[in-house]
């Protein structure tokens, strides 16, 4: 008895839970998008931070799913269970496309600060030949120097685009990841509301069909009692004007007696 209410009281905890977790994915992109970082270095930091996290929440929210796809039976529920992972779809592809023009800045500052250092470095070239004391700041920057010295514009375009377009893989990658989570499922649901809608419809039907029928029963029930109720006036009828005639009969019999 108490089963039904059991199932309801679980599908609106987790459901509430699932949408808790689709909020934060709202949120953490949200966050990423108002982010105005200009440094290569952390904006590669807030793009991999960002990317575990959203898919820690694919994971739970996976999990969630499932356990809410179980002890779904009524259409409303399947309903929410739809119009929740729609919501999710959508920060998904929100997501991605957050973290592809986060990585289309990164890179273009990054390939922005390599010209330019290529260029300070070719105009120090005699220097640095001649006295690595004015330029050598570090040990890390000579090495540096030394490496973008061989390097050059064109070269340094190609490199900034090949691993631009590495982050950008992985990011479609992700995106494909979660999209998983909400299409295996949303298939099921949808098959199993059309279902579900299919035996509403039909049990509508029939009950449409039986109001039809008793009140076709009714209607002839009425014409019945009406024929019956002819078919009483006119044997009383027939009886009166059988009574009639035979009591004027005996009348005329006695009379000529």
């Amino acid at each position: 008895m108490n089963q039904p209410l059991l199932n309801k009281q679980n599908f609106d905890g987790l459901m509430q839970k699932a949408t808790s977790l689709v909020n934060q994915a709202k949120e953490l992109n949200d966050e990423i998008q108002s982010s105005d970082e200009t440094q290569f270095e952390k904006m590669k930091e807030i793009i991999e931070s960002a990317r575990a996290s959203q898919l820690n929440l694919g994971q739970q929210l996976e999990v969630l799913m499932e356990q809410l796809e179980k002890i779904a039976k009524l259409s409303e529920q399947k309903k929410k269970i739809k119009q929740l992972k729609d919501m999710y779809a959508k920060e998904i592809n929100r997501y991605k496309q957050i973290q592809k023009n986060l990585i289309e800045e990164g890179y273009e500052i990054k390939r922005q600060s390599l010209h330019r250092r290529s260029t300070q470095i070719q105009q120090y070239k005699p220097n640095v030949l001649q006295s690595t004391v004015t330029v050598k700041q570090s040990q890390i920057e000579q090495k540096q120097f030394e490496e973008l010295i061989e390097i050059s514009q064109l070269e340094i375009d190609n490199a900034v685009i090949r691993e631009k377009q590495d982050e950008i893989d992985i990011i479609e990658k992700d995106a494909v990841l979660l999209n998983k989570i909400v299409n295996d499922m949303s298939t099921e649901v949808n098959k199993q509301g059309e279902q579900l809608i299919e035996v509403e419809l039909n049990m509508a039907t029939v009950q449409d069909n039986l109001k039809v029928t008793v009140k076709e029963l009714d209607g002839a029930g009425d014409e019945q009692k009406k024929t019956l109720k002819k078919y009483i006036i006119l044997g009383l009828i027939g009886l009166l004007v059988a009574a009639i005639i035979v009591g004027i009969s005996i009348w005329q019999v006695k009379k000529h007696n």
